[in-house]
């Protein structure tokens, strides 16, 4: 692939100042020849550098926006060859809701308030498929300080946004994970306070109930041992429930047999 007419136009002018500074209008010719030989060499370094980029590179018009030189790492981000990139713009291959961020770069550019300036977008593929890029753009201008050209320097970045979005996804999953659980702990806090609560009534209910009714009651652990007596056994066994507490049932009421007052 050539360089780009106003790319070449641009180095011609380059070269042609430089070689009445350094080398002068008298030169012989094979002096001129060696020049031009190594000028030549210089050129075939660029575009092999060009062509065997890592990175998509692109030349694009200023005033149309039509793509003017791409190499074969860009052709392969956007799926396009090159012949038909060269019939495109920039507009043709750029996601919708990209393409207004790109004309607000591209007015920077022209209007002078920025040299360079580079963006997150999407193109859009040939095969349909989204490919998020990292695109650097800087102004080519001639020798005359006038704006040329925009190149364009593309990086994908769709594997790092993939997993930015994997992780988004998984962070959304945990946060609601979380969310379910708290509200499950929250429902579970309010079920036992409920509980809690009807227990300590009925217990209330209860301590009223056993002060109130004219029978003894006694009760024990699983031991036999008192832990409660109501004011009525308090009473018939002469103990308080202070002093009954932990004893032995049989040595604060002692039962015996109706009829023959014999011990159970």
């Amino acid at each position: 692939m050539s360089l780009p007419i106003q790319a070449l136009r641009l180095w011609l002018r380059i070269a042609k100042r430089w070689w009445k500074t350094n080398v002068g209008l008298h030169h012989t010719a094979s002096r001129r020849s060696t020049l031009w030989a190594a000028m030549a060499q210089h050129d075939a370094h660029f575009r092999a550098v060009y062509e065997q980029a890592g990175v998509g590179i692109s030349q694009v018009d200023l005033t149309t926006g039509r793509y003017i030189s791409v190499n074969q790492r860009f052709c392969e981000i956007v799926g396009y060859t090159e012949a038909e990139l060269l019939r495109m713009s920039y507009r043709d291959i750029t996601h919708p809701d990209d393409v207004a961020l790109n004309s607000a770069d591209r007015g920077s550019l022209l209007s002078g308030r920025a040299r360079t300036c580079s963006a997150e977008k999407r193109y859009l593929r040939r095969d349909g498929t989204v490919r998020w890029v990292k695109l650097n753009v800087s102004v080519i201008f001639d020798d005359q300080g006038r704006p040329l050209i925009d190149l364009g320097v593309v990086e994908d970045i769709s594997d790092r946004k993939r997993a930015e979005a994997a992780l988004s996804d998984y962070k959304r999953q945990l946060e609601t994970l979380v969310s379910e659980r708290t509200m499950a702990l929250e429902r579970e806090m309010q079920v036992r306070d409920s509980v809690e609560q009807r227990l300590f009534q009925e217990q209330e209910l209860a301590q009223v109930t056993l002060h109130s009714i004219g029978d003894g009651v006694i009760t024990t652990d699983a031991r036999g041992r008192v832990d409660y007596l109501n004011p009525a056994a308090a009473k018939l066994t002469g103990w308080t429930p202070e002093t009954a507490r932990g004893r032995q049932l049989g040595s604060v009421f002692q039962l015996v047999d109706e009829c023959d007052r014999t011990p159970y």
